[in-house]
């Protein structure tokens, strides 16, 4: 008979589950910056675990920058552009990425076609502000009008400037951990892609990413599984995301066995059940 100890399903949930706390740290891509699609069979876009998945955005998603912009999405899902009535506006588009917090970007793939030595360009750009901070002097709903959005670049994708399909990536290295929320250091995601002139085409844009286990913290919370402790980490990221709650207010109990009715527990509160009965 095997008996799971409730350390041993912290580390199962943990690396199976994702706890998705505000501040996860960046942890390194594979070994040697290899692209993920070198990774064994089944590695990839499981949805589950720690593995890689893929959040694949076509050119129908995006919306033109330009208001006067003109363009077409062909059978194969390519997007041309076809001109502007305003030469001077961006001649671009954009799209929302959509990622749970804590999610780790390595790679930023672009299906383009060239026509020349122009290149296609994709930016992940990540919104830094919204004219809202933590310190504003107002409660909620908060005025803030002294302090202004902002942004980062985290990622640049060209073409190859030669005619033809093509498929190229940028590496992020170390992963890039996605926080969802302004108040807690974070911001909201888009990814811009460039066309140069007619005849440029997109299809869209790749991220790659993975979920991460939260890092430890700097203090336990269970006098039981103490710093250092086997599955430290795992253990402090299920209980801070509410999936248990210890054997008592202090402890963890991490070697007794775990019982069905507890099982039922954990993954009734893990995977967030709720059903109309």
């Amino acid at each position: 008979m095997m008996i799971v100890t409730l350390r041993g399903l912290a580390a199962i949930a943990a690396a199976s589950l994702f706890a998705g706390l505000p501040l996860a740290a960046a942890q390194e891509p594979a070994a040697g910056g290899s692209p993920p699609w070198q990774a064994p069979a089944g590695a990839v876009g499981s949805d589950v675990g720690t593995g890689w998945n893929i959040l694949q955005i076509p050119a129908s998603a995006f919306a033109p920058l330009n208001g006067t912009m003109s363009y077409t999405i062909d059978h194969d899902g390519y997007l041309e552009y076809g001109g502007s009535l305003s030469p001077f506006l961006l001649n671009g588009f954009a799209a929302p990425v959509q990622l749970p917090s804590g999610a780790g970007i390595g790679y930023v793939g672009l299906y383009a076609r060239d026509i020349g030595p122009e290149k296609v360009l994709a930016i992940l750009r990540r919104h830094t502000g919204y004219g809202i901070e933590p310190q504003c002097p107002l409660p909620i709903p908060r005025l803030c009008p002294s302090i202004p959005p902002g942004h980062e670049d985290l990622a640049q994708v060209e073409s190859m400037g030669d005619s033809g399909y093509q498929y190229v990536y940028a590496t992020m290295s170390p992963l890039h951990t996605v926080v969802n929320h302004r108040l807690f250091g974070g911001g909201q995601y888009t990814v811009y892609v460039s066309l140069p002139q007619l005849f440029y085409y997109f299809k869209g844009v790749d991220i790659w990413w993975k979920r991460q286990i939260s890092p430890a913290p700097a203090a336990a919370r269970f006098t039981d599984v103490p710093l250092g402790a086997a599955f430290f980490a795992e253990v402090e990221a299920l209980a801070a995301s509410g999936i248990t709650v210890g054997c008592t207010a202090t402890e963890f109990c991490p070697e007794a066995p775990l019982t069905r009715r507890q099982m039922a527990a954990f993954l009734a509160r893990a995977l967030g059940l709720y059903y109309q009965y």
